[in-house]
């Protein structure tokens, strides 16, 4: 099974480099990451209605 053409074995290693990297702010670090992705895809979807409205 793969996530955006990422494997299971490289999900666990980056989710091994995360927690070497931030340690105890990784949950932090993952609810920032969270609403920048949340707003990236509401930004996309609002310019891909723009479109569809010019057309």
């Amino acid at each position: 099974m793969e996530f955006l053409g990422v494997g299971p074995q490289e999900m666990i290693l980056i989710a091994f480099v995360a927690v070497l990297l931030f340690g105890e702010k990784l949950p932090e670090v993952a609810k920032t990451v969270a609403k920048v992705s949340r707003k990236l895809k509401d930004t996309v979807a609002e310019f891909q209605n723009s479109i569809r409205l010019d057309d």
